[in-house]
């Protein structure tokens, strides 16, 4: 990612990294203004580019597994174990209703 910036961002990115290796975490550093106006122009860019995108049909299916394996990840649960639960909190959580709610 660093290689979408120019030159000059990029050694400012680095010189900043040299310089907190060698502070406390406590360190705050003043704000960057070339690092504010890059991520600024960056995030204008971007939403310009996401407004241009057509609508995509994902399928919404693979997103709710693809979450549900996440959040059951994260309180610990393998795909072997606590189907039933499994099979509840399938029932529960559906991304397709989420974003049809909004």
């Amino acid at each position: 990612m660093l290689g979408l910036a120019d030159l000059r961002v990029q050694d400012k990115i680095y010189e900043l990294i040299e310089l907190k290796a060698g502070k406390n975490e406590d360190y705050v550093h003043p704000r960057e203004p070339l690092l504010d106006g890059f991520l600024h122009e960056t995030i204008l860019k971007n939403e310009q580019v996401a407004q241009e995108l057509p609508a995509g049909k994902g399928d919404i299916e693979r997103l709710d597994d693809f979450y549900r394996n996440i959040v059951l990840g994260w309180v610990g649960l393998k795909d072997e174990q606590d189907s039933d639960l499994r099979k509840n909190f399938r029932n529960v959580f559906n991304v397709k209703q989420y974003f049809q709610a909004l």
